[in-house]
């Protein structure tokens, strides 16, 4: 018996494992209780527009809205301006920073100038001056 065991064990392994896949197949392959997908329908869901239909008008008056930023940023056109000698940029709504370079000949008669070219009064704004 000891013999007949030795001599056809790797076929007693494997005959072992096979029902042991097996039986794991059959308890992993058992279906969920779970709910069947949904299925796809034929019909858009959106319908579609009808040649009377228009889609409604944007709200934002965008003139309005022009007026409003140009009235807070009048130098909006132009900034940031990063030229040689300064940078000018806004950090608000009627508030600029303007950094100067000295060591390239910048200089606050310059910054002025260029408000003078764009025809806006620097008055109007608060200038934080690096």
């Amino acid at each position: 018996m000891n013999n007949s065991f030795l001599k056809y064990r790797l076929i007693i392994f494997l005959a072992f494992l096979a029902g042991l896949l097996g039986s794991r197949k059959i308890f992993f392959s058992q279906k969920q209780n779970s709910p069947p997908p949904p299925a796809p329908t034929l019909t858009p869901t959106i319908p579609p527009l009808t040649p009377t239909e228009t889609p409604a008008e944007p709200t934002i008056d965008e003139e309005k809205l022009i007026r409003q930023i140009l009235k807070d940023y009048p130098l909006a056109v132009y900034l940031p301006y990063e030229g040689s000698d300064f940078v000018i940029n806004y950090t608000g709504p009627l508030s600029l920073e303007i950094t100067i370079n000295k060591a390239l000949g910048g200089s606050k008669e310059k910054v002025l100038q260029w408000f003078e070219e764009k025809e806006i009064d620097p008055k109007t704004h608060k200038i934080i001056w690096k």
